[in-house]
């Protein structure tokens, strides 16, 4: 029998095939360039992650949305999804639009929070913590895409840890990718207008 993922080579062969060298997964991602705009994802954790996106689908959130998903002949699940117009947040911006870039990071997490946990199949950790939300779970530049014209979030990818956990998470996740030297375009003071944001919405 056919690895499925060479059967989606075939399903989508008029696209073009591009390694994604994005993230910190051992899933390999493609970026599929045609008649639409498409992710592939193989690993071994990504069932997890098209169940996060199903259910995700019922909020307007802007995540991808599932095309397919099962499991390689090698036991790897796969996962196709729409791709999320726009830059991620780890692309080169022009200065005078990081500061709105990070401010609406910041806005988009704190509604991002509001998800119901009591709703939320998914938990991350044993102990929630003392402020316990839905949360992306790998809050990072890479992971969010924006319009470059409005500079308004459009979305987020790679939700895969998805779960309830304290909000401090994201919050952590977020300004440690805009510290951490990985992206010198931002720094601390960036970080500190990423913390106003989120937290003047969700106050």
């Amino acid at each position: 029998m056919a690895d499925p993922i060479e059967s989606l080579r075939i399903r989508f062969r008029t696209h073009t095939w591009t390694p994604v060298g994005l993230g910190h997964s051992d899933a390999h991602v493609w970026r599929l360039d045609g008649p639409t705009s498409l992710f592939v994802k193989a690993g071994t954790d990504v069932a997890r992650e098209a169940k996060a996106l199903a259910w995700l689908a019922g909020y307007d959130l802007g995540t991808p949305e599932v095309v397919d998903a099962g499991t390689t002949a090698d036991g790897r699940d796969y996962l196709v999804t729409t791709a999320v117009p726009g830059r991620s947040g780890a692309e080169p911006w022009p200065e005078a639009d990081r500061k709105p870039v990070v401010q609406a990071i910041g806005r988009y997490l704190a509604r991002f929070h509001t998800l119901p946990v009591d709703q939320c199949p998914f938990a991350t950790e044993a102990d929630p913590g003392p402020d316990p939300v839905v949360c992306h779970g790998d809050f990072m530049l890479p992971n969010v895409i924006l319009d470059p014209k409005t500079l308004e979030v459009n979305g987020v990818v790679d939700v895969g840890t998805l779960g309830v956990a304290d909000r401090s998470r994201d919050l952590h996740d977020m300004v440690w990718s805009l510290t951490a030297g990985l992206n010198p375009q931002y720094g601390a003071a960036y970080a500190d207008v990423f913390r106003a944001a989120a937290r003047s919405v969700a106050a």
